[in-house]
């Protein structure tokens, strides 16, 4: 039988897990999805260039490190990152929304 790793903590460690990979999802996503607005920012203002397509290349690779490390935890811990991914994206929105005149 395949045993996640987390199989050997105690119902309190396991709920702890889960909440540090929701806050470390919901982390990335705040980080990606901020990203994003500065790019579009930096684009609909007129500006281009190379650092756009690098940036993109980073927040992306940042996100993929990010969710490979948890990962390794089982996947009960990514879905939830990801579930904070996805609240993360809610987070902005509701900010770039209070900033728009």
């Amino acid at each position: 039988m395949i045993r996640a790793p987390f199989d050997a903590l105690s119902p309190a460690g396991v709920v702890a897990l889960l909440a540090l990979c929701a806050v470390a999802g919901t982390g990335m996503g705040v980080v990606y999805f901020r990203s994003v607005r500065a790019s579009a920012r930096w684009l609909a203002e007129g500006g281009g260039g190379g650092w756009l397509l690098g940036l993109a290349a980073l927040r992306l690779t940042l996100l993929a490190v990010g969710l490979l490390a948890v990962t390794r935890l089982g996947a009960l811990p990514l879905l939830v990152a990801a579930a904070g991914i996805v609240m993360a994206r809610g987070i902005v929105l509701r900010a770039v929304e209070r900033e728009a005149p």
